[in-house]
């Protein structure tokens, strides 16, 4: 086997060289690895999340299992004069130690090799990396300097030959501001680049499948939650929320390869999974019908149209008939026994004259407004309150958007002390337009 260079701190003249052959594995800031950073075996600064590195995929950010592609890396630091790199792939389902198909060296102009994971970090052989030790990483590798003045290499990389679900490399590129010498004052940029399984069938969305995410009505608004409804819709299943890494730059314009417009803007991708998408609607004041459609991996679906209003108010429920309320303590208010196998004062009906909180959606503007694009900040009051009534007798109403949700309204509503015991209907207006019931829906449990 032949053992990688470790890297070392001793600032010896003839260490002037050693990083030209390439770093030990794991030094791609990948979940479980450092970089030439932190390791000791350059100083500088790190950059992460960076945008000076490319990697360009024949089809975009998809695969096809088993389908060979011929990838460029590309750097570009205008600080550098040479540059050395290392990446890894890696399943999103095992991000630490789930080797993505298999790399190949294929540059001859720059040339690079693909190690095996420590504790040998051996040169891969023919037959692949062993089972122990199944992780690859390829970098550059050079016997004298300049490694690669243009940040340009190319290389193979060959999927898992079955649907894995999403791939991510993991790419740490050391811009150096000199060509000769590789140790100091170094950039060292890293990224990542998701791949997405591809299906090879169009999404599509079905009859009728574009709804207010709290009613279930055809009627949707501005900054408010919207859900499509179809199939191949997305890859990623089961289904996944937003984490709180999608969120580090603002609201996402795609989750996961799935995308959707609304009028032809983008519109921010809350929920995926192949049968619901849920987004927040953006901007807009173009009311009316519009066109609404979803594109996954480059496949674009069906146009489904859609009433966008001004306003589109609705409440969201627990179960469709009782509103999703709490008490002023945070607690949740139902009859008791609403969601079985909870303990008996799970939920509890609330009493004549207390103020409960409702929580809806597509409610309308408030003052200042809400910032397009990112989770609400700070509490957003109502332009103009909600007019509510309760068991058909008006009850006071305040509220706006809360934070540090997204396109979340909040509702305090002060039961009229008057009201009876028993499941009480919630109705009322937002803008001049009524909230959406019906017979089974939108009740308040009150025990006096």
């Amino acid at each position: 086997m032949i053992l990688r260079t470790l890297c070392f701190l001793f600032l010896l003249p003839a260490l002037a060289l050693a990083y030209a052959t390439g770093p030990e594995p794991r030094r791609t800031g990948a979940p479980g690895d450092r970089t030439c950073l932190d390791s000791g075996c350059h100083s500088g600064t790190l950059i992460p999340n960076s945008s000076a590195i490319t990697l360009t995929f024949p089809n975009g950010f998809t695969y096809t299992p088993g389908a060979t592609q011929h990838v460029t890396l590309t750097a570009s630091d205008p600080t550098a004069l040479d540059y050395g790199f290392q990446l890894t792939a890696r399943l999103n389902s095992d991000p630490q130690n789930g080797q993505a198909g298999d790399l190949t060296a294929t540059d001859s102009v720059h040339p690079t090799l693909v190690l095996c994971d420590l504790p040998d970090g051996f040169i891969k052989p023919a037959s692949g990396c062993p089972a122990s030790e199944p992780v690859q990483f390829l970098e550059h590798t050079a016997f004298a300097l300049p490694v690669n003045p243009t940040g340009v290499w190319h290389f193979d990389w060959t999927p898992p030959a079955t649907n894995a679900g999403n791939v991510t490399f993991y790419v740490a590129v050391n811009a150096s501001p000199t060509t000769a010498d590789t140790q100091f004052g170094k950039h060292i940029h890293t990224a990542g680049f998701t791949l997405v399984p591809q299906t090879g069938q169009a999404p599509s969305i079905g009859t009728g499948g574009v709804l207010n995410t709290a009613s279930g009505t055809p009627a949707i608004g501005p900054n408010a939650y919207v859900s499509i409804y179809g199939s191949n819709l997305s890859t990623t299943s089961p289904g996944r929320t937003w984490s709180a890494a999608d969120l580090a730059y603002g609201l996402p314009l795609a989750l996961d390869g799935t995308s959707v417009t609304i009028d032809g803007k983008a519109a921010y991708v809350e929920y995926v999974s192949p049968g619901q998408v849920n987004v927040i609607a953006p901007p807009d004041t173009a009311f009316g019908t519009v066109p609404v459609q979803v594109t996954v991996n480059g496949q674009a679906s069906n146009i489904a149209m859609v009433m966008l209003q001004a306003v589109a108010p609705a409440f969201f429920t627990f179960n469709g008939k009782y509103l999703a309320a709490t008490h002023a303590d945070g607690t949740l208010i139902g009859p008791v026994g609403l969601f079985p196998g909870t303990p008996p004062n799970f939920t509890t009906p609330a009493k004549a004259g207390e103020t409960i909180v409702l929580y809806g959606n597509g409610f309308g503007p408030t003052n200042p407004a809400a910032p397009a694009g990112q989770p609400t900040p700070v509490f957003l009051p109502f332009v103009t309150n909600p007019v509510i009534t309760v068991g058909g007798v008006p009850a006071a109403a305040v509220g706006g958007l809360i934070a540090p949700y997204a396109a979340l309204y909040q509702i305090n509503v002060t039961l009229p002390a008057s009201a009876p015991s028993g499941d009480l209907p919630v109705a009322g207006t937002a803008g001049g337009v009524s909230l959406p019931g019906s017979s089974g829906c939108c009740f308040v449990t009150v025990q006096n």
